[in-house]
């Protein structure tokens, strides 16, 4: 069950006060960084990247001190008889929290969820515990490629996500724009006209 949902914002500097997790809780990185401190242990954070903490754990959140914090934060309490919970809670392997990198599948699914909380209806439950899910899945999916070293599942999100990641680390080099657009421009060009093809061949 869904026990906290939100978007949250931190000033830079700021701080979350040390605290128990009384659930399992997921902060999903919009922007800006920060350290999670698990139990005195740092851990730091920043946009782009999922962080995971286990019940009964006390942490506390510290603020960038160049860069405000933006993350959405979603508190569940678990059914372990759920396959796909299950599945998660065996590929945790007893660890009581972890960063993963998102490749831009994760964040829209926890927009999706925080978007959901004005509504109170049958179909908000529904969209709730169908994108946790997908979430769910997808971190089984990070975890496997982890322990593979291999890079399983791209979707076409994931590569428009790295694209604005990496646009958005240039932007500052105004005289690079054109650089880039000739470097990324063609692959993704290239990548969907593919697919494009492919379907069409199959259907052939």
């Amino acid at each position: 069950s869904i026990r906290r949902l939100a978007e949250l914002f931190l000033e830079k500097g700021n701080q979350v006060k040390l605290h128990p997790q009384n659930y399992d809780e997921f902060l999903c990185v919009i922007s800006g960084r920060a350290t999670v401190y698990c139990n005195d242990v740092p851990v730091s954070v920043s946009a782009g990247q999922i962080f995971f903490i286990r019940q009964d754990q006390s942490h506390r959140i510290v603020a960038d001190n160049k860069e405000n914090f933006r993350y959405y934060c979603v508190g569940v309490t678990f059914c372990e008889d759920e396959p796909v919970v299950k599945e998660f809670l065996e590929k945790l392997q007893g660890k009581d929290y972890f960063v993963l990198e998102d490749r831009g599948a994760m964040q829209p699914l926890f927009a999706r969820m925080t978007g959901e909380i004005y509504v109170q209806d049958e179909r908000t439950c529904n969209m709730l515990y169908f994108s946790l899910c997908q979430i769910l899945i997808l971190l089984c999916r990070s975890f496997d490629e982890q322990s593979s070293g291999k890079q399983g599942y791209i979707s076409s999100s994931d590569v428009v996500y790295r694209v604005l990641r990496f646009v958005d680390s240039e932007y500052m080099h105004l005289s690079r724009v054109k650089e880039i657009a000739d470097s990324v421009l063609p692959v993704l060009h290239q990548q969907h006209i593919g697919s494009f093809c492919d379907g069409v061949k199959q259907q052939g």
